[in-house]
């Protein structure tokens, strides 16, 4: 199968060259070809509007590292848990 030649940033770069060859046509033909929905090919070539080739990489979604909590909140948790804190 096509997808399990190249790897899925590859893919979605080859997709958008095609793409922007056929002058933003032909997207029904292309998302055929390279096996994707709808939804996925019109993602890809809005990540590469907004972002270029370089908005095409795996985007991570996770939510960033907390920071710490302030100390009244800390001393709020631990007076509702009975004054045990746990590791800090």
């Amino acid at each position: 199968m096509y997808w399990n030649d190249i790897a899925p940033v590859g893919d979605r770069k080859k997709l958008i060259e095609e793409w922007l060859a056929a002058g933003h046509r032909a997207v029904a033909g292309l998302r055929r070809t390279f096996g994707i929905s709808r939804k996925t090919g019109h993602e890809w070539m809005q990540c590469a509007v907004v972002g270029g080739l370089e908005g095409l990489t795996d985007q991570m979604h996770a939510p960033g590292p907390c920071g710490p909590i302030p100390v009244e909140m800390y001393l709020l948790l631990s007076m509702a848990r009975g004054g045990h804190t746990g590791s800090v």
